[in-house]
């Protein structure tokens, strides 16, 4: 007979339950996550860990506006770094700060799924081809 697991929720669970904690409450405080732990049962050192592994999870709170550059491959070969030079230029903002200038920040994104038509990025939510400059 196998020992018993540690972790009593399945695993999928702890992801689940901290993407509805961020829409609820735009981010994921240390109170949240020790809420999170308490009630999963799970040691507060692994929700952090999961909360801070994965880059859809905030751990401080969302600028109101966010602008996301995909730097995934066919955007990187279309000129993705240079757009994201130019937009932080333009907004005045450090690339993948997340207090940015108090009003918008500026973040590399893996993938959104619109290779056909890199380079892309999210401002707001809303996903724009851009042009490299």
């Amino acid at each position: 007979m196998a020992p018993e697991t540690p972790f009593p929720q399945p695993p999928g669970r702890l992801i689940e339950v901290l993407h509805q904690r961020q829409q609820q409450h735009g981010h994921l405080s240390r109170t949240t996550l020790a809420m999170v732990a308490q009630e999963l049962r799970l040691p507060p050192a692994h929700v952090y860990g999961v909360a801070s592994f994965y880059h859809l999870f905030r751990l401080t709170p969302p600028t109101p506006h966010r602008c996301g550059i995909c730097f995934g491959t066919a955007c990187l070969l279309r000129g993705a770094a240079a757009l994201a030079a130019a937009q932080a230029q333009r907004l005045g903002v450090r690339l993948d700060d997340p207090a940015g200038d108090g009003l918008w920040s500026l973040e590399t994104v893996s993938c959104l799924g619109a290779c056909g038509l890199a380079p892309v990025l999210v401002m707001d939510g809303v996903p724009r081809r851009a042009e490299a400059p």
